[in-house]
């Protein structure tokens, strides 16, 4: 049996991230790990336009950004609160909020905090579509460095 001792769950709050994560936890509990809970802002920030920003537009920028990270906050807790109800207490939950490209950043906090597994829940667009968007999904696939689950 494989030990996942730092699991990191990329949420968006959809369903098919709430299965995603439901299924850690079904493996957490098997190993007493900890589950790291990450909801990535798709957040782009174009240098050239920040070049151009006055006060009052960065003031206004910094209440949009605010009212996200309260709204992925808000995310968060909800879904901790609604697993801990169900599992046993030795599952650990460290709920983490980023901005950015979303298969980037989950990359990039997986190998910061070091996790053993990365857990995913898939829309399953459909194939036109992922040629001209791309999927979150398939980057991570390809690109991760360590085990990724992803959940229909």
């Amino acid at each position: 049996m494989l030990e996942h001792k730092k699991i990191l769950v990329a949420t968006d709050g959809s369903k098919y991230a709430e299965r995603g994560l439901e299924y850690a936890v079904s493996l957490a509990s098997i190993g007493g790990s900890e589950i790291v809970l990450l909801h990535v802002v798709p957040y782009f920030s174009d240098p050239a336009v920040n070049f151009w920003k006055t006060p009052a537009v960065d003031a206004i920028d910094r209440r949009y950004l605010d009212r996200l990270r309260k709204k992925a906050e808000k995310l968060l807790e909800a879904e901790i609160k609604r697993l801990q109800k169900v599992v046993e207490s030795r599952i650990k939950f460290t709920p983490m909020i980023e901005f950015g490209d979303p298969a980037e950043k989950i990359l990039e906090v997986a190998d910061r905090i070091n996790a053993d597994l990365i857990v995913i829940g898939v829309r399953g667009k459909s194939s036109w579509k992922k040629k001209i968007v791309g999927s979150v999904s398939d980057t991570i696939l390809n690109r991760a460095k360590i085990p990724v689950m992803v959940i229909r």
